[in-house]
Order: structure tokens, then C-alpha cells, then sequence
């Protein structure tokens, strides 16, 4: 089958899920919409730097990500020690500490799926699926499993609330590219809460993994309609006087 629509990312398919008339305007009418920029994406972003750069606020201010939160103005000196204090109260802890104490194998790492779902450049002409891991780690004295991380900011949601799809999908990519790998544990860890939540994913069953996937893609390729999900937070929604006037 000959994908429309690639690459795909996590966002782009839960878009789709969301919304089938939001994903055609913003992806396949390519209708551009101002974003200005908001608190919670620069509190999430400064929290990924602490974890990327082990807190060195050193290094961190020369980044470009840290000086266009500067530039928002939207967090102030005191929120940025507060948000530096939560991140020190976090790799204290139980949670932070158990992940944090293992080896690191790779840290914001852009990664892309092929078709076949192999592990490829990101860059890759032939990607069918793109994304990012925030953090991958090797459990000590195991050559057989490892830990994907996604941290996390803001609201705590339960296990039961927790959909693994983004990092299960790539988890089907490190297994193409690490035969001896058995077992991924896929990791959720909310900086603000100190808890983490996990699933556990093997190798035996990533044929059925890869299949949902499939069958994901192709219901977004072979959608005609793309008909509105009208909800109450449709008001919230970037495209909705583009929605309201169509």
C-alpha cells in the first residue's frame, strides 16, 4: 500500500484520532495557525533540559531551547528556581532515583520507522513513522532489556489513563535494531509527582503491536470524510473559527 500521508508522528495520528476534520486542515490543507507560545510548554521544556543536561543550568542557559523560553517572558526567575527545585526533589526520590541510577544508552534521541517498522535515520526518505525519545536506559546486568523513558510534566494521570502507543511504537524499532533484546519497559515518570508509571512490552508480541499500528495508519489513509468531532473543548481548538465558517 502507498502511504499519503507520511511520515507520521504520535501527534499526527492522535490528531486524526481526536479530530478527523482537524487533521485534514492542519495536515493535509496545511492551513497555518499562530501558536502563541504558553506556560505549560516552556515549564515541560525546561524540565527535559534539566533531565538532558543532569541539571547544569550552566550549560542549559546557552541552549537554544532555554533562550527561547527566555525570550517568551512567560516564566520568571523565581519559577525557574522552583521548577529547578522540583526537578532536584525528583532525582532524589524513590522513582527518580531508579531510573536515574541505571546507564544511560541514549538521551533525545530522534528516531524513524521505516514500513517494514525497522528502526531508521529520521531522516530516512522512506519513514513511515518519526519521533523522539526523551531517554532509553540499560538495566544493570541484563543485556536482554531496557527502559524507555518519556518524562513527563503537569497533570498526573493513573496507570488506567495512561495510553503507551507512542512509546510502544518505538519500542518496535529498538527491537528490530537489538536482536538480543527481549524485554522494553516502557516509562512514564511525572517530575511534579514523583511517581512513574510502566508497561512491559516483549519481543513475542510485537507482531500483534505492529499490526494495531497498521491498521491505525490505514484507517487514517483511507478516511474520504474527515468529519468533525464536535465536543464541549471544541472552542479550544486552533482551528475553530477555520471549523466554524467551513
Amino acid at each position: 500500500m502507498k502511504y499519503k500521508y507520511t511520515p507520521y508522528s504520535h501527534s499526527k495520528i492522535t490528531t486524526h484520532q481526536q479530530c478527523p476534520r482537524k487533521f485534514k486542515y492542519q495536515y493535509i490543507d496545511k492551513i497555518q495557525i499562530e501558536k502563541k507560545p504558553q506556560i505549560h510548554f516552556d515549564r515541560g521544556q525546561l524540565f527535559h533540559l534539566l533531565l538532558e543536561y543532569n541539571g547544569d543550568l550552566k550549560t542549559i542557559k546557552k541552549t537554544k531551547e532555554f533562550q527561547e523560553i527566555k525570550a517568551h517572558q512567560l516564566l520568571d526567575s523565581n519559577q525557574i528556581k522552583e521548577i529547578y527545585q522540583i526537578y532536584k526533589t525528583f532525582i532524589s526520590s524513590k522513582p527518580g532515583k531508579d531510573i536515574i541510577s541505571k546507564e544511560v544508552f541514549m538521551k533525545e534521541f530522534p528516531l524513524g520507522l521505516n514500513k517494514d517498522l525497522e528502526l531508521v535515520s529520521y531522516g530516512d526518505d522512506n519513514v513511515l513513522l518519526r519521533g523522539y525519545i526523551d531517554a532509553c536506559y540499560l538495566v544493570p546486568e541484563r543485556d536482554d532489556v531496557c527502559l524507555v523513558v518519556d518524562w513527563k510534566s503537569g497533570r498526573y494521570k493513573s496507570k488506567e489513563d495512561q495510553s503507551y502507543a507512542q512509546l510502544l511504537w518505538y519500542s518496535l524499532g529498538l527491537f528490530s535494531k537489538n536482536p538480543y533484546l527481549e524485554k522494553i519497559l516502557l516509562v512514564f515518570a511525572y517530575v511534579e509527582h514523583n511517581k512513574i508509571n510502566t508497561k512491559t512490552v516483549q519481543r513475542k508480541d510485537i507482531n500483534r503491536y505492529k499490526q494495531a499500528l497498521y491498521n491505525t495508519i490505514d484507517k487514517i489513509e483511507q478516511d474520504q470524510e474527515f468529519e468533525k468531532n464536535e465536543t464541549t473543548l471544541c472552542q479550544y481548538c486552533d482551528y475553530f473559527e477555520v471549523c466554524q465558517a467551513d
